[in-house]
């Protein structure tokens, strides 16, 4: 009976490698990295609408990720859902700022 009722420790984490500030440094360049290059290479005027498809893309590649792993839709951390909805947000955010004007414009001098 002594058996059932002793206290398990567990065993002791791993000290983190990197500083928190280094860890955000990193993420925010990771995350800068894509809004970069596409203001390197796509014409100014559709930089918002490559955002955009691409926020939305991978919107759709996290929520079927989520999807076939049966992540669960509610927790305490951050969840694959919670990902998906940030990157639709953020693709509804540029196409909404995005000019269809200057978008005519750039495919009328492309044909």
């Amino acid at each position: 009976m002594a058996d059932r009722h002793t206290i398990r420790h567990a065993a002791p984490r791993s000290v983190a490698v990197v500083s928190p500030h280094v860890a955000l440094a990193a993420m925010i360049s990771i995350a800068a990295a894509p809004i970069l290059l596409a203001f390197a290479l796509v014409p100014r005027v559709a930089v918002l609408p490559t955002i955009s498809f691409a926020a939305l893309a991978m919107a759709a590649i996290a929520a079927l990720a989520a999807w076939l792993r049966r992540a669960p839709r509610h927790g305490v951390t951050v969840t694959l859902w919670d990902v998906a909805g940030a990157l639709v947000l953020i693709g509804c955010a540029a196409a909404m700022l995005t000019e269809a004007e200057h978008l005519t414009e750039l495919f009328a001098t492309i044909n």
